[in-house]
C-alpha cells in the first residue's frame, strides 16, 4: 500500500508546478482588464485559503502522514507475527 501512497506523491508535485505556472502568468496586457484577469489567476493558484497551492501543500502533507501510518502498520504487524512464531515455536517444543 505505501507505493499506493508513494505514487498519490508524485501526483500532486505536477499539480502543484502547474499551479505555480498559473501564478505566474503573463502577457495579458497592461490595461486593466488584462491586469485583473492575471490578478483573478494569480489568486486561484496562490490564495491563503483558497488557492490551488495551499491545497495542494495540505494534500501533500496528509498523504505523508498516510504513508508514515502504512509504513508503522507495516512494522507493527511484523513485530506481531514475529511473536506469534515465537510462541508458536515454544508451543511446539
Amino acid at each position: 500500500m505505501t507505493e499506493s501512497v508513494h505514487a498519490r506523491l508524485r501526483g500532486p508535485a505536477k499539480i502543484m508546478q502547474d499551479a505555480r505556472q498559473i501564478g505566474h502568468v503573463q502577457g495579458l496586457g497592461n490595461y486593466p482588464d488584462g491586469q485583473q484577469l492575471t490578478q483573478r489567476f494569480v489568486d486561484k493558484a496562490e490564495h491563503p485559503t483558497a488557492g490551488a497551492l495551499p491545497l495542494i501543500q495540505e494534500m501533500q502533507k496528509v498523504l505523508k502522514e498516510q504513508a508514515e501510518a502504512f509504513r508503522a502498520a507495516a512494522r507493527d504487524y511484523r513485530a506481531t507475527d514475529d511473536q506469534i512464531a515465537e510462541d508458536l515455536q515454544r508451543g511446539i517444543q
